[in-house]
């Protein structure tokens, strides 16, 4: 009960603030729309999901040379784009590559802007981002229709925003959230977002489906039963997600796919996962033995240290393979296979 009295006087508008960004996430800011199929767009589309894919990665690497920038930016550029390509005056940049990856060039150039407040010069943006294929006209003007399409609607709810508040939920409701383990999940799922923002139809997806989709893949029978539950539980009752729906289910096997295809360790996390089951078993048997109703479930410090430490081992390797594959040239999109 203390741990929910501190949270809920740390965040009394917790509850409030994810009804709110479930309601936006299905009203202003909606994308569901399958810009890249060839039967509803109005325009003959000369781009594939692959371009796409290109586009997000560089944008990862552009974010990951700036100093003091979260990743979270990129993803913010990338649901803008997906939403300006879903709009009327996004759907002619679907003609070609070279349009397609300008409209991509400006809506991250405009989160940047936006909800980093950098200020860029036009000439560093056409010779050093765009490596001079884009003329300064061309990169004022898709600012400006990018703005116009999204009708300045610049704040809405994002996946990683969902990972933060389902898990402010989850330590409240959980007697026994520990806030490493919550922290190493917070990033641990954080990375999983980023991947999954680069898949197609994921992107299509709600941020708090995937959001959740992420959590409870990273909580896989590596986290103590009643703490899954009590997770689960939270935030069934406060969204109304249930991680059986059909959709939820589509979303998580989607990653899972996601991450086999772009070589990230699942199967080294199951090896983890059932081990550090198997180490919570010992632990739940013994405290039941030992008649400790009051700590039933609960794994004593010493006892819990192999279970985190592994799982600190398989996110750090986690985290290590997608920088790995991530290119080295950041200097302009140019190189990342669009032309």
């Amino acid at each position: 009960m203390a741990s929910s009295t501190c949270n809920q006087q740390t965040n009394p508008y917790l509850i409030e603030q994810i009804h709110t960004m479930l309601h936006q996430e299905q009203t202003t800011y909606k994308c569901n729309i399958d810009y890249l199929n060839h039967s509803s767009s109005p325009v003959i589309i000369n781009v594939k999901p692959s371009h796409r894919v290109a586009l997000c990665q560089w944008a990862y690497n552009v974010i990951n040379t700036c100093k003091n920038i979260d990743k979270s930016i990129a993803v913010i550029g990338i649901q803008y784009f997906d939403r300006f390509m879903s709009s009327k005056l996004g759907s002619r940049f679907l003609i070609g590559s070279r349009e397609f990856q300008l409209a991509f060039i400006g809506c991250l150039i405009v989160s940047l802007k936006a909800r980093e407040g950098m200020v860029f010069e036009v000439d560093f943006i056409t010779n050093v981002l765009c490596n001079n294929l884009y003329s300064q006209c061309e990169i004022l003007a898709i600012e400006i229709e990018v703005l116009i399409a999204l009708e300045w609607r610049l704040n809405g709810p994002t996946p990683q925003d969902f990972v933060g508040y389902f898990l402010d939920l989850y330590s409240y409701s959980s007697m026994f959230a520990d806030e490493r383990v919550v922290e190493t999940l917070k990033q641990s799922s954080l990375v999983l977002v980023e991947q999954a923002m680069t898949d197609y139809a994921l992107a299509l997806q709600t941020p708090s489906s995937i959001a959740y989709a992420a959590l409870l893949s990273c909580m896989d029978e590596s986290f103590d039963p009643l703490d899954k539950f009590a997770l689960i539980r939270s935030v069934t009752m406060v969204s109304g997600i249930e991680a059986n729906q059909s959709g939820q289910r589509f979303v998580r096997d989607r990653l899972v796919q996601v991450m086999q295809m772009q070589g990230v360790g699942l199967a080294r996390a199951s090896v983890v996962q059932k081990s550090c089951s198997t180490q919570y078993t010992k632990s739940y048997v013994m405290s039941r033995n030992k008649g400790n109703s009051c700590r039933i479930g609960t794994v004593s410090p010493s006892a819990s240290m192999p279970r985190r430490s592994e799982f600190d081992a398989w996110y750090s390797g986690v985290l290590a393979m997608s920088r790995h594959k991530q290119k080295q040239n950041h200097s302009s999109p140019v190189s990342t296979l669009i032309l």
